[in-house]
């Protein structure tokens, strides 16, 4: 009789035994429970083993989705992966590990890249986008049960069949914003008295000077409009923006204007200060009394059809129009524009911009 206790480096422990012919392994949170695994085995009375079953993908995605990496994701991250779990599992669910191999995968990538949807009743082909993100949560499931898991699949995988293949380019849709439509809508909301449509007139501003993220205006503090220590001109400060740091920009002399107004609110439009306290700027309330930031973004959908305006216009075509400006300016660097847009890498960054083929 042979037997062995090993820490993994993943810091959980594997017993691999043998007992009168019959070979045992298992992996466990603690040494504690390897040991208690081994008194078990030394004791109980010799079984014939039955041939184990190999995983399927299937398999390998519930352990990838009970882990603690997949939790820790964020919620818009796991909902975007939920929804493209179904194509995935159509095609490799029921497909047992050891026979997914990087064919498998090229296979995948090119049966996807010609199956259809119907957008508005006409046959679409789906974007290399959509398919990129399958291959991504794909190799994401792979790599962490090899490198968190090995030991439970090292029989059959060890290594990630998604390496090597190269991936559909990602297939930017977002156009420049088209200067007679903002100012359209910037006529129509101006002209309004509903609450809804005041707030969008300002907001599109602040998106058109700022390039803030929707969900960043929305979040706005009268606090969070803070003058500068060194030139003393207005700073717009985000304490946490989508990659989880804040950031200050600067704003421009006409939203300076725009903020001014913006402060006589209380005096000129009784009917947008909230019945109670509300630190938002752009508020709406809750049925249960709660005040919480505006989300414009099916308001302006609707508005923009209403206006019959063809070109798509939305806060993300904004954000683009914005960082083109700064770099058609020329004015500053690309680790400046960085640093006000909140983008990590340069690389991300250069997706925003769209010149005009003369430049």
């Amino acid at each position: 009789m042979a037997e062995n206790i090993r820490r993994l480096d993943s810091g959980r422990y594997q017993i691999r035994m043998q007992k009168d012919g019959v070979s045992y392994k298992d992996t466990f949170d603690t040494q504690k429970e390897a040991k208690i695994r081994r008194s078990e085995i030394l004791t109980s009375a010799t079984v014939k083993p039955t041939k184990s079953k190999i995983p399927t993908f299937n398999d390998l995605w519930e352990t990838y989705q009970k882990g603690s990496f997949w939790k820790r994701k964020k919620e818009t991250t796991r909902h975007r992966e939920l929804q493209c779990l179904p194509f995935i599992l159509a095609k490799l669910g029921h497909i047992t590990i050891n026979k997914i191999k990087n064919s498998t995968i090229t296979d995948y990538k090119d049966s996807r890249s010609e199956e259809t949807y119907l957008k508005k009743g006409v046959p679409t082909l789906y974007s290399g986008t959509a398919i990129r993100l399958e291959m991504c949560l794909i190799s994401a499931v792979f790599t962490y049960c090899i490198t968190q898991r090995g030991a439970d699949y090292e029989d059959w995988i060890w290594k990630n069949p998604c390496q090597g293949i190269e991936k559909p380019p990602i297939v930017s849709k977002v156009v420049r914003v088209d200067t007679n439509d903002y100012l359209r809508l910037l006529n129509y909301f101006e002209s309004s008295t509903d609450r809804t449509a005041v707030f969008l007139f300002y907001m599109l501003q602040i998106a058109y000077h700022t390039g803030m993220r929707v969900s960043e205006i929305g979040r706005l503090e009268w606090g969070h409009f803070v003058k500068s220590n060194k030139s003393g001109e207005i700073l717009v400060s985000i304490p946490v923006s989508k990659n989880g740091k804040g950031r200050k920009i600067p704003i421009s002399s006409h939203l300076d204007l725009l903020i001014k107004q913006m402060f006589e609110w209380e005096d000129t439009h009784k009917y947008l200060m909230p019945d109670g306290y509300c630190r938002l700027i752009f508020w709406t309330k809750t049925k249960k009394g709660e005040f919480i930031s505006y989300n414009p973004i099916q308001y302006l959908k609707k508005i923009r059809d209403k206006l019959g305006i063809e070109n798509p216009i939305s806060f993300h075509h904004f954000r683009h129009e914005y960082i083109s400006l700064l770099f058609e300016a020329k004015k500053e660097s690309q680790i400046q524009i960085s640093r006000w847009t909140g983008h990590r890498t340069l690389q991300v960054l250069n997706n925003y911009t769209h010149f005009a083929d003369d430049d």
